[in-house]
């Protein structure tokens, strides 16, 4: 058997409890294995009614960095709890103008194998400063929104 270390806050709060504070979880049921796209349709299917507080501020925080108004259409799910969660190490996802980019909640500093495009580090959901995660979140749409758009010989066009 492998030697796993878990790292947990000595009051016993766990990366999982901080998952579900922060984004909520999917109350789902399930059995078997599922490729990333379905298991990613099979969470979007399966969003709880409401999200926590503290999904809402890191999108209004992502909003902020994306200096677009709050009345633009910045879709944030949840896959605590799902296959996308348990097999593809994707805790949410956010969406934008056809473009995904997809993050992981972690309690731990150093932690170095992710699946997500971006690692967002909380020590508590309470955490005030929601700048960091919110700036690496904007800069991967504007890096994909660059990436889509058609190139000539001198570089992106406008």
């Amino acid at each position: 058997m492998k030697n796993v270390r878990t790292y947990r806050i000595p009051s016993g709060y766990t990366g999982s409890i901080l998952e579900e504070e922060v984004l909520g979880s999917c109350r789902v049921e399930w059995s078997g294995y599922m490729k990333f796209r379905t298991a990613m349709q099979f969470a979007r299917e399966n969003q709880p009614s409401h999200l926590p507080p503290c999904a809402l501020r890191l999108r209004q925080a992502v909003l902020r960095e994306m200096k677009i108004p709050e009345d633009f259409e910045l879709k944030l799910f949840t896959s605590v709890g799902t296959p996308l969660d348990k097999f593809h190490g994707i805790d949410g996802w956010f969406e934008f103008n056809g473009f995904t980019v997809t993050f992981d909640l972690t309690m731990r500093p150093n932690k170095t194998a992710h699946k997500a495009r971006v690692t967002v580090f909380l020590k508590h959901p309470d955490e005030v400063d929601l700048s960091y995660p919110a700036k690496d979140i904007a800069f991967e749409f504007h890096l994909a929104e660059r990436m889509a758009k058609p190139r000539t010989k001198q570089g992106v066009l406008k």
